[in-house]
């Protein structure tokens, strides 16, 4: 499969699936249910240098534990394919160089305020609480990987194909 036809292919998938991808080469495919996929530390051991492809059918940015587990097992990067968008993040040059405990601390001191912003929102009737807590992720995410220099982008899916 090209990266197109996994792009294709993840955005229609109504379970979740996780791809590792050597020099654009599938050389691992597991399949999970429709809310997770679950990764062992062996499966991650293949992510080291490599790629993670993965989707969120019910459209979600990425999860923590996605973006910790393409730390930890030092891949390349992530693309997450939704029915909306994809999303990705790319190894910063010189490698992960932060310390993940601040990290996750960085996570929920976002998480905090922007929960609190986004309720604002919903309770005005501006947005839905599932398009808020989307949105709320993918501006937590900007924020944290430009703290960290990690480079990370959206991109409709639209504009995909």
């Amino acid at each position: 499969m090209t990266k197109e036809e996994i792009i294709k292919y993840l955005c229609l998938e109504p379970v979740e699936h996780i791809f590792i991808l050597a020099k654009g080469k599938i050389i691992f495919h597991k399949v999970g249910d429709v809310s997770s996929v679950e990764v062992l530390d062996n499966d991650l051991i293949l992510a080291k240098d490599n790629e993670l492809w993965h989707n969120h059918p019910g459209g979600f940015p990425f999860s923590t534990s996605d973006v910790l587990n393409t730390i930890n097992a030092n891949a390349k990067g992530m693309t997450l394919v939704t029915p909306y968008y994809i999303y990705n993040i790319t190894r910063p040059f010189g490698g992960w160089k932060l310390d993940i405990l601040s990290f996750q601390e960085d996570y929920n001191k976002l998480d905090s305020w922007a929960n609190e912003e986004t309720d604002k929102l919903v309770l005005k009737n501006i947005v839905s609480r599932e398009e808020a807590d989307m949105e709320k992720n993918h501006y937590i995410w900007l924020a944290l990987f430009n703290k960290y220099d990690v480079k990370y982008s959206r991109k409709s899916i639209k504009s995909s194909f």
